[in-house]
């Protein structure tokens, strides 16, 4: 069924089947300017303005193009950001740590504890919750791990920050809600350090819904990605001033990031930090937030992210 589907998606978009080949050598030699227009106008239906975007996914765009530096690199590296994230914010923010390794025939389920988190460094979506190891399928685990570890995630849509981290696979402590049995996403749209508006995911793995707030906690009628629900809109997480203000130091000094956060109800723990949300083109409905958010996202000159950056 899925290959059917697959295959109708192509007939319907060939645009979108070029863009799967050009994943792959030897079309990967096309140059990163070419790929991304044809990316863009396979997922939009139009090609984007390079040279004078306006809009949000269009300033995605235009930042894949000039802003790539190692410090980037390492903040995208899902294992090397929390050295990161514990200088700044201290290590109580940080999920703890496990096991790292190299390859999946490394690990050994039987030293990990009863619930634990296994995910890739290097990539997004290669997740795999274990809440009771004895239930715990490991060989299918390892199965879409392995997948995942000899993907470069760079070749899908062409962010520079994944270009050069060095896959590996990462068991964390399973942390979830108070109360709950699943943990609730919390992604702060970072510009120049400012917050602007927030997501919240919940029901990942259940029914996925995606609200948006401003940052008085306001609901936006936006749906971007992902359907919003307006019946499912609630009162601001216990900690979410605190996880404001850490998504804002966090993002000092960087024109556009999303920073991720889990408030548990008992302790804010770090997600992650995502340059180009949704690779830049993903559908916003309606339009007019498209345009809103690009007005937040000051460009910077090519020569100020020239070289690596550091902190």
């Amino acid at each position: 069924m899925y290959v059917i589907e697959k295959a109708m998606k192509g007939i319907k978009n060939p645009a979108l089947v070029l863009v799967h080949m050009c994943q792959r050598w030897p079309l990967r030699a096309i140059s990163d300017r070419t790929y991304i227009n044809l990316f863009y106008y396979a997922y939009q239906g139009i090609f984007p303005n390079l040279n004078n975007p306006e809009g949000f996914n269009e300033k995605l765009q235009w930042l894949k193009l000039h802003t790539y530096n190692e410090f980037y690199t390492n903040l995208t590296d899902k294992y090397l950001v929390k050295n990161y994230v514990a200088k700044i914010l201290g290590d109580q923010h940080v999920i703890p740590t496990l096991a790292v390794w190299d390859r999946v025939e490394d690990i050994d389920a039987q030293k990990l504890p009863e619930s634990f988190v296994l995910k890739c460094n290097h990539d997004s979506g290669s997740v795999v919750v274990c809440k009771d190891i004895k239930n715990f399928d490991i060989d299918s685990a390892k199965k879409k791990l392995g997948k995942a570890l000899k993907r470069n995630y760079f070749w899908k849509s062409r962010e520079p920050n994944y270009r050069k981290i060095k896959p590996k696979v990462i068991a964390e402590q399973y942390v979830e809600d108070v109360g709950k049995n699943e943990l609730t996403d919390y992604k702060f749209f970072c510009f120049d350090g400012v917050a602007r508006f927030v997501q919240v995911d919940s029901g990942r793995f259940s029914q996925h819904i995606r609200n948006f707030y401003t940052t008085d906690w306001e609901f936006i009628d936006v749906e971007y990605g992902c359907a919003n629900d307006k019946r499912l809109v609630q009162d601001p997480p216990i900690h979410f001033r605190e996880m404001l203000d850490m998504a804002e130091m966090l993002s000092e000094g960087i024109p556009h990031v999303r920073v991720d956060f889990y408030d548990t109800g008992a302790q804010v723990f770090f997600g992650e930090m995502t340059f180009h949300h949704g690779g830049g083109v993903m559908d916003i409905t309606p339009p007019f937030y498209d345009r809103l958010w690009g007005s937040y996202l000051s460009l910077p000159t090519t020569q100020e992210n020239s070289g690596s950056q550091s902190r």
